[in-house]
C-alpha cells in the first residue's frame, strides 16, 4: 500500500477501531517530517510538526498536522489501551503533541516534559469532558454538547488558574507571568541552538 495521506489516516482509524482495553497497539513511520507555520495561532511555537506523506504536493491534500495525528490517533485510542509510537522523521519529538517526549539523541535517558505543553488546559479539559457528558471524539458532532463543552472548559481553566495562582502567591497577575517566563524560556532554547 502507498503511503498517500488518505491510506495513512485510513490505517490510523482503522488501528484505533480494532483496538479494545487491554490491548497495546505499536505505530512506526519511517518518512519524511516537516514544519508548517500554525495559522490558527493556538501553537506556542507558531509552528506545526508534520508527516509528509507522498502525495502532500498535491492539490487539496498536503501534509499531515501534529493535531490531525493527536486527533485521529490518540484521542482516537480507546480507553485502557497502550500505545508505543516511533517516529523517524524530522521534527518527530512533537508530532503527537504530547506532554512528554523522549528524543533518541544519545544524551535523554528518560521521558521529559515538553515545555511548552499546556498541562492545566489538560486538566481543565478533563474536567469539562467529564461536565459535559462527552465520552468519544464522535460526542463533539453534539452542539449542544460543545456548547457545554466551551462553558465548563472556560470555568475550570479560569478556576485552575486563579487557584495556581493562589497556591503559589501570583494572585491574578500569574497567567501574564507564567506566559512571559514561557516565552523567555523558548528565546532562550532557541539560543542555545
Amino acid at each position: 500500500t502507498e503511503p498517500t495521506r488518505a491510506n495513512i489516516m485510513e490505517a490510523l482509524d482503522e488501528l484505533c477501531q480494532k483496538c479494545e482495553p487491554g490491548d497495546t497497539a505499536f505505530v512506526h513511520y519511517s518518512g519524511h517530517g516537516g514544519r508548517v507555520k500554525d495559522e490558527t495561532g493556538q501553537d506556542p511555537t507558531g509552528f506545526n510538526s508534520t508527516l509528509c506523506p507522498v502525495d502532500f504536493d498535491q492539490p487539496g491534500v498536503g501534509q499531515i498536522l501534529d493535531k490531525e495525528l493527536y486527533e485521529h490517533l490518540v484521542c482516537a485510542m480507546p480507553a485502557g489501551t497502550s500505545l508505543t509510537c516511533l517516529m523517524d522523521c524530522c521534527h518527530s519529538g512533537t508530532v503527537l503533541d504530547l506532554p512528554y517526549n523522549f528524543i533518541a539523541d544519545g544524551e535523554q535517558t528518560e521521558m521529559e516534559p515538553n515545555q511548552d505543553f499546556p498541562f492545566l488546559k489538560l486538566l481543565a479539559m478533563r474536567q469539562a469532558l467529564r461536565e459535559a457528558g462527552v465520552e468519544t471524539f464522535r460526542d463533539l458532532f453534539d452542539e449542544e454538547k460543545r456548547e457545554q463543552l466551551k462553558a465548563s472548559y472556560d470555568a475550570a481553566y479560569n478556576e485552575s488558574m486563579e487557584g495556581l495562582g493562589r497556591d503559589i502567591g501570583g494572585g491574578e497577575n500569574f497567567g501574564r507571568a507564567a506566559r512571559r517566563e514561557r516565552r523567555q524560556n523558548r528565546r532562550a532554547n532557541r539560543r542555545k541552538r
